[in-house]
Parts: C-alpha cells; sequence; structure tokens
C-alpha cells in the first residue's frame, strides 16, 4: 500500500511519529518502502559535534537543524569550533536553523571566534534559537554573534543574560583571539540586520532582553517583524511589546511566567488585560494566543487534590473576551487559548480536559466568534524532549487538543 503512496505523504506519516528513535527503527524493520523517509527524520536535526563523524557524511545533505552543545559533560569540542571546517553551505544544502542550548554559562564568552567565521557563511539559514541560560558581556557582544548569519529572519532568545563586569574579573573571561576585529567586521551590519519576520524571547529582569527588543526595533525588524511570541518564561512582556505592534499579525503571550496559574499568582491573570490594552497596537493582528502553563512544582502541591479548573481566573478570562471586543480588535480572527504542563498528570483525565475546554469556550462564547472569527482551545500535556547521543527524540506524547 505505502508503495503506491508519493513521497510527500510518506514523510508526513514518519513525521506524525516524532522523533523517538526506537518507534523509528522498528518502522525501518517493518516496512523498508518508510526507509528513505525515516532517514530524512532521523538526519534531519543533530548535534554539531556529529559532523565530524566519518560516518554521518553520507547524510550531510539532509541536516535541516544543528544543534551546538556538548556531546557530554567533559567536552570542549563545540567550544572550541572544531566542527567549523564542516560548515559549508555546499556540504549542508538543505541546513536552516543552528539552536545554541544546554550550555554552560560562559559559554559564548569563550567560544572561538572560528564559530562566528563558519556561521557568517551559512547563507541557507533564517532561524537562529538560544535556550538555557546563556551570558554575554554586552549588547555588541549579542549583536556579533545575531549579525553573523547573513539572512537570519527567524530568532528565539531564552533566558540570556548579561555577565556582571566583576564577574568577567575574578573567572578572567577574556574574549578568544580575534573576537573583536570579527565584531568590528560586523559592526555596520548591525544597523540593516536582521531583518526579521518572528521574534521569539523570554523577558527577564536583566537588561538583555529589553536592550535586544529596542535595538532589534531601530532597525529594519521594526517594520518586518510579524510574528511575537513572549513565551511562558517571561516575568516583564512589556518590556519587548512595547517595541512592537503596528505589523504584528501574530502575538503569543503568557498570562504571566513563572507563575501564571490562580494557584501560585492570583493576581497575575490582570497583566495580560493590561498588556492588551496598553501596550498592544493591534491594527493588523491577525492572531493572539494565549498560553496557561501549569508548572510541574504546581502539579506536585496539587495532584489529587485541585481539579484542573482551579488554574483559570474565569472572572478575568470574561473580561479577555470583552477585551478583544473592542475595535482595535477588528482584525483579528484567531483567539487561541492553550492550558499545558509537562508530562503526565493523573488527574487530567481525557474528559476532565474535554470539560475544560468546553467551559472556556463557553465563557470567551461573548468573543463574537463567526466565520470570519474563530476560537480554538487546547488542553494538553507538552511532549518531552530527551537527548541521546548525537540525535534527539521527543519521549512520552500526552495531546488532546479541541478546536
Amino acid at each position: 500500500m505505502f508503495s503506491t503512496l508519493p513521497d510527500e505523504i510518506l514523510v508526513l506519516i514518519v513525521k506524525a511519529i516524532g522523533r523517538d528513535l526506537r518507534d523509528l527503527k522498528n518502522l525501518a524493520l517493518a516496512c523498508r518502502v518508510l526507509l528513505p523517509a525515516i532517514r530524512e527524520e532521523l538526519f534531519s536535526t543533530v548535534n554539531v559535534c556529529a559532523l565530524q563523524e566519518s560516518y554521518m557524511r553520507p547524510y550531510f545533505g539532509r541536516i535541516e537543524q544543528l544543534r551546538i552543545e556538548e556531546p557530554n559533560p567533559s567536552s570542549n569540542d563545540a567550544m572550541k569550533g572544531r566542527f567549523v571546517p564542516h560548515l559549508d553551505p555546499h556540504v549542508l544544502p538543505k541546513l536552516r536553523s543552528i539552536h545554541f542550548g544546554h550550555l554552560c554559562v560562559g559559554f559564548f564568552i569563550w567560544m572561538s571566534t572560528a564559530v562566528y567565521h563558519g556561521m557568517s557563511t551559512l547563507t541557507s539559514v533564517t532561524t537562529l534559537a538560544l535556550s538555557g541560560r546563556v551570558c554575554f558581556v554586552n549588547l555588541r557582544h549579542i549583536q556579533t554573534l545575531i549579525c553573523s548569519l547573513p539572512n537570519l529572519s527567524a530568532l528565539s532568545l531564552q533566558n540570556a543574560e548579561y555577565f556582571p563586569p566583576s564577574m568577567t574579573k575574578v573567572r578572567n573571561m577574556k574574549l578568544p583571539d580575534g573576537y573583536e576585529q570579527w565584531a568590528d567586521s560586523v559592526s555596520s551590519e548591525m544597523t540593516v540586520r536582521p531583518k526579521l519576520s518572528n521574534l521569539s524571547v523570554a523577558t527577564s529582569v536583566t537588561a538583555v532582553t529589553g536592550d535586544v527588543g529596542a535595538w532589534l526595533a531601530s532597525g529594519p525588524s521594526k517594520a518586518s517583524l510579524t510574528t511575537l511570541v513572549v513565551t511562558r518564561w517571561s516575568n516583564t512582556p512589556n518590556s519587548v511589546l512595547r517595541h512592537f505592534g503596528a505589523n504584528i499579525e501574530h502575538l503569543s503571550i503568557p498570562l504571566k511566567g513563572k507563575g501564571n496559574t490562580m494557584v501560585e499568582s492570583p493576581q497575575a491573570w490582570k497583566v495580560l488585560l493590561h498588556l492588551l490594552e496598553h501596550w498592544i497596537s493591534a491594527e493588523n493582528m491577525h492572531t493572539i494566543t494565549v498560553n496557561v502553563h501549569i508548572s510541574s512544582l504546581v502539579l506536585a502541591r496539587c495532584e489529587g487534590a485541585v481539579p484542573l479548573s482551579s488554574h483559570i481566573d474565569w472572572d478575568v478570562l470574561g473580561l479577555l473576551g470583552n477585551t478583544l471586543n473592542n475595535p482595535q480588535f477588528a482584525s483579528l480572527d484567531t483567539v487561541k487559548f492553550e492550558v499545558q504542563w509537562a508530562g503526565e498528570w493523573k488527574v487530567a483525565k481525557e474528559e476532565m480536559r474535554d470539560a475544560l475546554a468546553k467551559r472556556i469556550e463557553e465563557i470567551l462564547r461573548n468573543l463574537n466568534v463567526t466565520d470570519a472569527r474563530r476560537l480554538i482551545t487546547s488542553v494538553r500535556g507538552l511532549e518531552r524532549v530527551y537527548w541521546r547521543g548525537m540525535c534527539w527524540h521527543r519521549g512520552e506524547r500526552q495531546i488532546d487538543v479541541r478546536g
């Protein structure tokens, strides 16, 4: 049966399984017709240090995302840039994304200048993501990294901070040889790029995200940015939201990060209404996504005792519908409301998730949902992502979406 299907359908079948290596291996053994599509999926995302392995060379053309991180705690291959000779746009023709993650705090302080040079050759890369706690010396340090990718259009910046000057002196954190010369060489690009269409940030009490937001808004991204995601880790989303607005078509924001449920922070929900009423210019906005994330700490405290519905401020939810019916949101055609938690939660039975989604829809019925405006509710557990060797895979999936 599979032999009669087009390649595009076979790829979708494999992607639906996720990146669980065991499942993909079993599927490859069970159905040889799917083997080419499985190889595409297996080698689409790899650790950058795998580029040094000879067995990987036949699969370079399948790589779409490079994860720059050390393969084990004792390694410094990524920091020293030993993979840089393999950063060749002709060798990696499908590469679209670079993701720095799971790094030591001082990684970018010590990172070899050769990495910047290697990134500058990758004209096919359009996405740069930084996750985990990473530190930079100053704004120019971050700008140098971002501007080293010539065609960047999507940036994800999570949990970035500045190293206090006193700490850099104590730890002798001197930037590597050749860095200043490289930073000078891209300094002229800092006013003309990047030209982003998608920005995802987690704002914090430090000045990093506010500084980056102000810098991006002073350049071409001010006009080109259409999708803005302020993730659930954010403390002060207005520090970024105030710089953008008129051109934003899709906005995704938390009610308030690090404590956005009623159990953790009963007053936090009012922040959402304040942001929508005072910080957003919504002339072109088509989609708003509101996210409530139930943390693992809350799950541990509430297991078996607190129903799902107690995590929602139902009064504020009703006011949200009224706010989004204001004239400033006339262009809005899609409202997504998400309730998420990580891993399994025994309390969250399927019928409870359905009941919560239905109640959310009933409360938001004053959104004037018509053929021209739709409401999507999502109540689900998030996938856990595990590292295994040089490849990545997702573990248990517990997903239920109501729309």
